[in-house]
């Protein structure tokens, strides 16, 4: 998106407020701030405070701004005017609250763009079940519907939406990992507010009964206690005759966190109800195996990661029990996986589609909703968007002899759901500029432009276009970002072969990809097999009947593989995805979202990997500059 926007975010609590709504926030707006004036509008006292909080205050690069208001956590009144909300390009309501109804009811007067994150909607207790329920049938719904689009942080918050007749986005709460260790130690940890749903006295009976049995384990609680809870719990840990193994530690900052976390090995909840569990996951970012009560969204935690146990603290004796038994079972690549699968959750993802529907709903200025459907496929504005980029108008730029789409990115995700979707054979390939000066070398550039759809990929294709067609590409459409977007759009349960990267890293890639993008991995090989491994290869493809694979070989490996085997390939979609698997599962680390947005990720993989990168990101994009200058004077003098 070109256009600095001025962007709000409505969330009812934010600094100095802690949690993890505040936190996700705070992330998405350090990210959106770096392109973008980036605002928060939030309440301007903490819940069960009195106190007043200044009206505008600076954080980082964005400004806060609070609101009064009457009522209470569960039901309150903002006072919050049109004319501020006209102030902004973009409003985005985080939770199903009073200031998501106020931005409906706004919009019945004027015209607002604006988005909804769920963050679990507000069934995070029971109190008032029947009163909630009503409420998210007559008023959220309507609140919803009235969104550009609506994002849901979890398969609960997207079941229940859909059950409502709301189309959503599931992005799972990202998080930031808490290091680059694995914990292996004994003691428990819980973090989270100290909150009556929390049920930390059912931790603490739970604390008492494993130390009946093992009495060198203790139990660490860390998080805030905004509503002075702590008081009545300290005299149930003096009952439980234990207080020396249960240690109240307060709120700790992170790097305060990161030092406790080594000394433990599992991370708990006893939470009756949970929109996502943020820190659930950030614990399992460091190897932490995640114990959890039993609730539908540490259920869809546990069954995407494979790692943890699921008991019933109400019966603490019984939960007590099934951990020692389980805990002996725990091995180091239990926490290794438990660490992939947190690492996998990418604020990179969330951020790159959420910033692709502003820029939708700014092209487009039409009627609300344009959403993808639970199971993936497209509604509204956007399947009229993508009409225009049927395969035989596709728009396409000669890049030096290649046929490279001028596509958008939602305009490249559709065009390839649309043909995976009538299985119509496809092959993709991402042209950086040593695809292009390769393809020039092996005059193979026919070639790649009839088997291939080529989308451009990265600064180098862009400064050719520039120089060529006098325009830069629509969107970067790299495969590292789009693929995930793609395996996200496509159906739920969509069949994928992995092929390509090392042994380990393929392995990880195959865990942690349907945990992030709800598909299902059929197969996977590592790039370096053995000769006879490689002529089966295709046999075994094809027996595993993928609708999808993804190719991980290095350019031009993986297009020339591509090229060889395409006709014996039963395959609807194959992509060649370069080091797709490496950034997936961590195994290599993306460039900081301010590099990323800024065009110079190239810059830093090269500082981290000059040996084998130099000639890529210099010389290459040197002589595809050269080649397309001495095109554009041949043109010019013919």
């Amino acid at each position: 998106m070109a256009r600095k926007l001025k962007i709000a975010h409505l969330v009812r609590q934010y600094h100095p407020s802690v949690g993890g709504l505040e936190t996700y926030v705070a992330e998405l707006v350090q990210r959106q701030s770096v392109r973008h004036r980036v605002y928060i509008i939030t309440l301007n006292r903490v819940f069960g405070s009195q106190a007043r909080l200044r009206s505008v205050e600076r954080s980082g690069r964005a400004i806060i701004i609070r609101i009064p208001y009457l009522g209470v956590r569960e039901l309150f009144i903002p006072f919050l005017g049109p004319r501020l909300l006209d102030r902004f390009d973009l409003k985005h309501a985080h939770a199903t609250d009073q200031l998501l109804d106020l931005l409906c009811l706004t919009k019945r007067f004027r015209n607002l763009v604006y988005f909804a994150t769920t963050h679990g909607l507000f069934f995070h207790t029971s109190r008032f079940k029947r009163i909630k329920k009503l409420y998210l049938r007559v008023v959220t719904r309507r609140s919803l519907s009235a969104s550009r689009a609506v994002f849901a942080v979890s398969e609960n918050d997207l079941a229940i939406v859909k059950s409502i007749g709301i189309d959503a986005i599931l992005l799972r709460n990202p998080i930031v990992p808490l290091g680059d260790f694995i914990a292996d130690g004994a003691d428990l940890i819980y973090v989270g507010r100290i909150a009556m749903n929390k049920r930390i006295d059912r931790l603490i009976e739970f604390a008492a009964r494993l130390t009946e049995q093992d009495p060198g384990i203790t139990l660490h609680i860390v998080g805030a206690d905004p509503d002075g809870l702590w008081g009545a719990l300290t005299e149930l840990v003096r009952a439980s005759k234990v207080g020396d193994r249960i240690r109240y530690h307060g709120y700790l900052a992170r790097n305060e966190l990161q030092t406790l976390v080594r000394s433990c090995g599992y991370i708990v909840s006893a939470s009756e109800y949970e929109g996502f569990g943020l820190s659930i996951v950030e614990g399992m970012s460091v190897g932490l195996l995640p114990v959890l009560h039993d609730n539908a969204a540490f259920r869809e935690t546990h069954r995407l990661s494979r790692c943890g146990l699921i008991c019933d603290f109400g019966q603490p004796c019984e939960a007590a029990t099934a951990f020692l038994r389980w805990r002996r079972t725990n091995t180091m690549d239990d926490r290794t996986r438990a660490a992939a699968f947190a690492r996998a959750q990418s604020w990179h993802t969330v951020e790159r589609t959420v910033e692709d529907c502003y820029a939708r709903a700014l092209e487009q200025q039409q009627p609300p909703c344009a959403h993808f459907r639970a199971d993936g496929t497209a509604s509204g504005s956007i399947r009229s968007e993508i009409a225009l980029a049927g395969d035989s108008k596709c728009r396409s730029r000669d890049i030096l002899g290649v046929n490279v789409a001028a596509l958008t990115r939602v305009q490249a995700i559709e065009l390839l759901v649309r043909r995976l979707g009538s299985r119509t054979k496809t092959l993709v390939a991402f042209a950086n500029a040593n695809l292009i000066n390769w393809s020039r070398t092996l005059r193979v550039g026919a070639d790649l432009s009839r088997q291939f759809v080529v989308l451009n990929d990265g600064i180098g294709v862009d400064i050719a276009s520039l120089i060529l067609h006098g325009s830069m590409f629509p969107a970067n459409l790299n495969g590292t970002d789009l693929t995930p977007l793609l395996l996200s759009a496509v159906p739920k349960g969509t069949r994928v072969f992995l092929y390509g990267a090392r042994p380990d890293v393929v392995s990880r890639a195959a865990a942690v990809l349907p945990a992030q993008h709800g598909v299902e991995i059929c197969g996977f090989r590592n790039g370096y097999l053995s000769t006879g491994e490689a002529e089966s290869l295709v046999q075994i493809i094809n027996a595993s009947a993928p609708d999808i694979l993804l190719v991980a070989l290095g350019n031009p490996l993986q297009e020339t593989w591509l090229m060889k085997n395409a006709d014996q390939l039963d395959v609807p979609l194959s992509l060649c995805v370069g080091a797709f698997f490496d950034f997936a599962t961590g195994a290599v680390p993306r460039a900081p979202p301010w590099l990323q947005n800024i065009r110079m990720e190239w810059l830093y993989r090269l500082l981290r990997e000059p040996t084998r990168l130099w000639r890529r990101y210099t010389f290459e994009i040197l002589a595809l500059m050269v080649a397309a200058l001495r095109s554009k004077l041949a043109a010019r003098t013919a």
